[in-house]
């Protein structure tokens, strides 16, 4: 009995992305929505790993990003800032593994002098990671938005040789899963307040790290060793 629970702990723990670094040189195994394209070096801006990287625009469709996000109308509510596009795939993964993958906005929005003298931003564009399976059904972070935030220890951060006015740089983020179970992941970029101006989202490097088969082993085997503690003190 102990052997099974011990081998079933180890089988859970495979879990993968299909792409998730995009070197197949297209979305294999990615559904899109709106304008997604696959990009080089030669963009100006990564990738972080391999040769490939993703490009979502914030170009795309409005009627049908809320569906393919999976969220309620409700939410778009008050603006449009649903006009986008956006990656999504589902995947199992199980408890103790982690989600990662780098990211950079990037934005031709600019700032305007408000009538007190200050400086504003009217279009605060952003870029969304929404995680979601039967057990958790909206999971939402806001990976970042315009107006991008300022480094005091590099003022010119956000110079970029791209085509676009300025852009975030690469981040990096990261989840941890707590149960087993099929999730789907969406990644976008929204525009918010006008469709006029674009904003842009470079993806690269999604995967799922595992712990070791041999940590899950000596896990289960601490676990077996608890429970047989707990049943000699109740005996």
């Amino acid at each position: 009995m102990a052997l099974i629970v011990i081998l079933g702990i180890v089988n859970l723990t495979h879990a993968d992305v299909i792409n998730g670094g995009f070197e197949t040189g297209d979305l294999q195994g990615w559904n899109a929505i709106g304008t997604v394209t696959v990009s080089t070096a030669s963009f100006g801006s990564g990738p972080t790993q391999g040769s490939y990287e993703a490009l979502i625009t914030n170009n795309g469709p409005s009627s049908d990003l809320v569906p393919f996000i999976g969220i309620p109308w409700g939410m778009c509510a008050g603006g449009n800032w649903c006009i986008g596009s956006a990656i999504r795939q589902s995947f199992y993964a199980t408890k103790g593994g982690t989600l990662s993958f780098d990211f950079n906005l990037l934005t031709n929005e600019s700032n305007y002098i408000d009538q007190w003298g200050g400086v504003d931003w009217q279009y605060p564009d952003y870029a969304f990671f929404r995680l979601y399976s039967q057990s958790d059904e909206y999971k939402w972070v806001k990976l970042a938005e315009v107006p991008l935030p300022i480094f005091p220890e590099s003022p010119s951060s956000h110079n970029t040789n791209t085509i676009y006015f300025q852009e975030l740089g690469f981040q990096t983020f990261s989840y941890n899963f707590t149960e087993y179970d099929l999730y789907t992941l969406v990644i976008g970029v929204v525009n918010v307040g006008d469709a006029a101006v674009e904003s842009a989202l470079l993806i690269d490097n999604i995967k799922i790290t595992v712990p070791e088969p041999a940590t899950m082993l000596l896990l289960g085997l601490g676990l077996v060793g608890l429970a047989v503690i707990r049943k000699r003190i109740r005996n």
